[in-house]
């Protein structure tokens, strides 16, 4: 019970907004309700990167292949309840239910260059 009441008294009251995750890590994309999520690139039927309305770029990489994913012109995106874009969501494309396996955070991607 010190220990507890030790760490606690080490907190300060008010503390600075968290950074951000380094890429790689796990993360999320909260507020999706508000209509967070602005923009989407697809760079195969396993890899999508969302953009936020901060111009800030994730890498989700899918469970399975999307197969209509590379030819969407938009996409759905099923967070089960939550408030948030993460590995548990599911993108839906064209009523295809593509579950999320991974989400990082990223640089904006260059897809130019993608061989089709």
């Amino acid at each position: 019970m010190l220990t507890l009441i030790a760490l606690f008294g080490a907190v300060p009251l008010a503390a600075a907004p968290a950074p951000r995750p380094p890429a790689g890590d796990q993360t999320a994309i909260p507020f999706v309700d508000l209509g967070n999520v602005y923009n989407f690139e697809v760079e195969s039927p396993q890899i999508v990167y969302l953009e936020d309305r901060s111009r800030h770029w994730y890498r989700a990489e899918l469970a399975n292949d999307c197969i209509d994913l590379p030819y969407a012109n938009r996409i759905g995106i099923d967070t089960h309840g939550g408030n948030r874009v993460d590995q548990f969501a599911e993108l839906i494309v064209d009523g295809q239910g593509c579950r999320i396996a991974s989400l990082t955070r990223s640089e904006k991607p260059d897809l130019r260059h993608k061989k089709n």
